[in-house]
C-alpha cells in the first residue's frame, strides 16, 4: 500500500476473494475485518461494500447494513451495483420506509432511463406488486424495459401482472415487442 493509502486493483482482487474465502468459512469477523480495511483503502469501490454488507446480513445486523449502504450512495456518486443490492434487502426484509428512501435518492420519479437504473425500476415495479397495486407496477415495469429492451426479468413480471389482472390487449401487445426484442438478440 502507498502513502495515500490507494491499493493496487490486483491486490484489492486478492484481499478481497481471502475475505470472501473467510466468510465461506464461516470466520465472519476476520471477513469483515477484510472488507472494512479494502473499504479504508479504496473509499469507492463498491465490492467490499457489498461483500461488508453480506456478513452484515448473515449476522442479522441489517441496520448496519442499511447504514453502510446508504451512507455509500450518500457519500459517492450513484452505483447501479450498491442501489440494487440496498433494494434487494429492503424488499426482502419488508423495509418500507428504507426502500422508498432509497427509490427517492436514485431519483426514479424522473424520466431518467439509463440502463443501469433498470434493475431499480423492476424492484420498483415488485414493490408496488406486493403493495397491489398493479397499475403503479406495470408503470415500473415498463419504465425497466424502456431503461434495457433486453431486460428479461422485467418483460415477464410485466406480462404475468398483464395476464393476471385481465389486461389481455395490453398483454398481447408487449408479448409482441418483447418476441421481437428478444429475437433479436436471441435470448429466449
Amino acid at each position: 500500500m502507498n502513502l495515500n493509502n490507494k491499493i493496487s486493483n490486483q491486490d484489492y482482487e486478492i484481499q478481497l476473494n481471502e475475505g470472501i474465502f473467510q466468510a465461506k468459512k464461516g470466520n465472519y469477523d476476520r471477513a469483515s475485518k477484510s472488507f472494512l480495511k479494502l473499504i479504508r483503502a479504496n473509499k469507492e469501490n463498491y465490492k467490499a461494500y457489498i461483500n461488508l454488507s453480506n456478513i452484515y446480513i448473515l449476522k442479522n445486523q441489517i441496520n448496519l447494513c442499511l447504514e453502510l449502504l446508504f451512507n455509500y450512495l450518500d457519500k459517492y456518486k450513484f452505483n447501479e451495483n450498491i442501489a440494487n443490492q440496498l433494494a434487494k434487502i429492503c424488499l426482502e426484509y419488508n423495509l418500507t420506509n428504507d426502500i422508498k428512501k432509497l427509490f427517492k435518492i436514485t431519483k426514479l420519479e424522473k424520466t431518467n432511463y439509463k440502463k443501469e437504473k433498470k434493475y431499480l425500476y423492476f424492484f420498483q415495479g415488485l414493490y408496488f406488486e406486493k403493495l397491489l397495486k398493479f397499475n403503479e407496477a406495470i408503470n415500473s415495469y415498463e419504465k425497466s424495459i424502456l431503461c434495457d429492451s433486453n431486460n428479461l426479468d422485467a418483460s415477464i413480471s410485466l406480462l404475468n401482472l398483464l395476464e393476471s389482472t385481465n389486461k389481455i390487449e395490453k398483454f398481447n401487445k408487449i408479448l409482441n415487442i418483447s418476441l421481437g426484442n428478444f429475437e433479436k438478440t436471441e435470448e429466449l
